[in-house]
This record gives structure tokens, C-alpha cells and sequence, in this order.
């Protein structure tokens, strides 16, 4: 009868140790799925921080296209006042 109740002891703690590691196995999941999230929501912010970027250095090549224009038709001016 004694090893009967030893036996049982042990299964419980197995038992016990079984729910444990589930419980934590589910936080962890879930932990894994909002890390997903993040991942998903940072790739989304860096496509969007791509595109600021691209219309950034299109806007700096216009600027410097029209500053370009705007010295030639500055220099055409001064030509013309001779």
C-alpha cells in the first residue's frame, strides 16, 4: 500500500509539472504572437519610412533641377540688362 501512494505522489507531481509546462508553453505562444505582430507592424513602418525616403531624394533632385533652371534664367537675365 505504501508503494501504491508512492506511486501516486509521483504521478500527481508528474501531473502538476504537466499542467505547469502547458501554462507556460501557452504564455510563450502567445508571447511569440505579439512579437509577430510587432515584426508585421515594424516591416509596415519601414515600407512606409522606404517610401518618405524615395519622395525625399525625388524632391531633393527637383529642387536642385530647379535651382539649376532658375540660375540659368537668372544668368540669361543679367545678359540681357547689357
Amino acid at each position: 500500500m505504501r508503494e501504491y501512494n508512492n506511486v501516486k505522489k509521483k504521478i500527481k507531481e508528474v501531473v502538476l509539472l504537466v499542467d505547469s509546462l502547458k501554462q507556460e508553453r501557452a504564455k510563450l505562444l502567445e508571447r511569440i504572437e505579439k512579437q509577430k505582430e510587432d515584426i508585421k507592424s515594424m516591416e509596415g513602418e519601414n515600407r512606409i519610412a522606404k517610401k518618405i525616403v524615395t519622395q525625399v531624394e525625388h524632391l531633393g533632385k527637383e529642387k536642385k533641377e530647379v535651382r539649376e533652371r532658375l540660375r540659368i534664367l537668372l544668368d540669361r537675365l543679367d545678359k540681357m540688362k547689357v
